[in-house]
């Protein structure tokens, strides 16, 4: 059997938004940071513009490069896909020293599970319920492929 990971569309449409709403709010800010016609650099808006842009740039660059993958899991191993660099990674079940369920709290929503995986080299991969539409199958088929594993 094979499970190959299906984004879910709350999660692409939640990107889709809040990504260019941040980054409209940071405009808004430095376009506030202007006083007659000249940006002032001591403006606490301006600061504050800079600061969320630092968080903004690693948020995108993690969103980009670490959470648009694409998983296939089977009874070889997990196979991760990494969209954009199209980068591959192989798990094989020997290599997972443990399996970590968190859930997150959130005011809009009761929350949702994240599985970690700790490896044998000290790399810790994530899943999140959140982000795969088949989250369940694919934790379901980890725990089944690699308890046989090992």
């Amino acid at each position: 059997m094979i499970v190959v990971s299906k984004f879910r569309k709350g999660y692409i449409i939640k990107q889709a938004i809040g990504l260019p709403l941040v980054a409209l709010f940071i405009v808004l800010l430095v376009s506030q940071s202007f006083i007659n016609g000249k940006l002032d650099f001591q403006n606490l808006l301006f600061w504050l513009a800079c600061l969320i842009s630092v968080g903004f740039i690693y948020i995108i660059v993690n969103f980009i490069f670490s959470e648009l993958k694409q998983l296939t899991v089977s009874a070889k191993g997990i196979e991760i896909k990494y969209l954009v660099t199209k980068h591959k990674d192989f798990i094989e079940y020997t290599s997972i020293k443990k399996y970590v369920i968190k859930k997150t709290k959130s005011m809009q929503t009761s929350g949702f599970y994240i599985l970690e995986l700790h490896l044998n080299n000290n790399q810790i991969i994530t899943f999140s319920e959140d982000q795969f539409a088949n989250f369940n199958n694919i934790k379901n088929l980890i725990y089944i492929f690699s308890r046989d594993k090992n």
